[in-house]
């Protein structure tokens, strides 16, 4: 994990990425992790960050990955299309497609956060669970939506009898 979304709060988000400020006590300095099917790519230029070296089969899912301290370039098991993150100093980037658990869908522009829920400068990790929650209440069914007396009947009020206006 390159940043800690619990410290991230949502700036701009269009549907599977999303643009955030980092406000984590290690936010000097910048990394990044992206997969684009089977390649992955790690780079870190953080104080006292491990360095990434070459190695086989070393995390979950890796196969191989060429690493020169900062930067490395590995392939591993497929598990989505695009998923990538990124950090330079106090910003926090982040994208993948299909969306998934950890990178919700998200709409927001300059801090306020329009989907999955509402709210201003919303925490990363909260809109994060409220997805997995399920997202907000139910829909009525259609029962109740005819129990509702301030629900009109559209069919009922055309047959109603009564002065009709007409275009001239």
């Amino acid at each position: 994990e390159p940043i800690d979304e619990e410290d991230i709060r949502v700036l701009f988000g269009l549907c599977c990425c999303n643009l955030g400020l980092y406000c984590g006590s290690d936010c000097l300095g910048v990394s990044s992790e992206l997969t684009v099917l089977m390649l992955d790519h790690m780079c870190c230029l953080k104080a006292g960050a491990e360095p990434i070296w070459c190695g086989c089969g070393g995390a979950d899912k890796e196969c191989c990955r060429l690493g020169l301290g900062c930067c490395s370039l590995g392939l591993v098991q497929p598990t989505t299309c695009i998923k990538g993150q990124a950090q330079v100093l106090c910003l926090a980037q982040s994208c993948a497609c299909p969306t998934d658990s950890e990178i919700p869908t998200t709409i927001a522009c300059f801090g306020l956060v329009c989907a999955p829920t509402c709210g201003c400068c919303t925490r990363l990790k909260e809109v994060r669970e409220f997805t997995q929650k399920g997202g907000g209440p139910a829909a009525p069914d259609a029962q109740t939506m005819r129990a509702r007396s301030d629900v009109v009947d559209v069919e009922a009020s055309r047959a109603a009898p009564g002065p009709r206006l007409t275009a001239a």
